[in-house]
């Protein structure tokens, strides 16, 4: 009987060089020729599906395949349904890999976690407009933690 490979059955390497090699150019080239800006492919893997016991399997493949950093998405059952990990599990993930990490944060009130997160190793912090209602506020905090900023939309 054939079974459809789940998520968990592909291999990020193969993942991520099919799509770079495959479909990454042209979405790339379409979307410079209709926006006209330049499009930089920032490979970033992320390990939210992933028990936390194989997560040095994971970075290591992360790593073998090429990613530029990994990211974590920080959920507090707020602003998602979903809670996930917090500073102690980026201290541990610093711990076993030299790559860079963002962290998303999917939570309602981002300027609790953000110096503490970086403080824990995290290089990068993406937060939610909509979560954040003195957003250059918490792009300071984070800028004057020693962080790097980044900021999404809720689509």
């Amino acid at each position: 009987m054939d079974r459809q490979k789940s998520t968990r059955d592909v291999d990020p390497g193969e993942a991520a060089r099919s799509f770079l090699d495959e479909e990454a150019p042209d979405l790339v080239a379409r979307a410079a020729e209709r926006h006209r800006v330049v499009v930089v492919v920032h490979f970033v893997g992320e390990l939210r599906e992933v028990p936390l016991q194989r997560w040095r399997q994971r970075v290591d493949r992360l790593i073998a395949a090429g990613a530029d950093a990994i990211q974590i998405d920080v959920m507090d059952g707020h602003f998602v349904p979903s809670i996930t990990f917090g500073p102690l599990v980026v201290e541990a993930l610093r711990r076993v890999t030299a790559l860079p990490l963002e962290a998303h944060l999917m939570v309602a009130n981002p300027e609790i976690h953000v110096v503490e997160l970086v403080e824990a190793g995290v290089e990068t912090i993406i937060v939610h407009v909509e979560t954040a209602p003195h957003l250059h506020k918490v792009l300071a905090d984070i800028r004057t933690a020693g962080g790097r900023t980044g900021i999404t939309l809720n689509p």
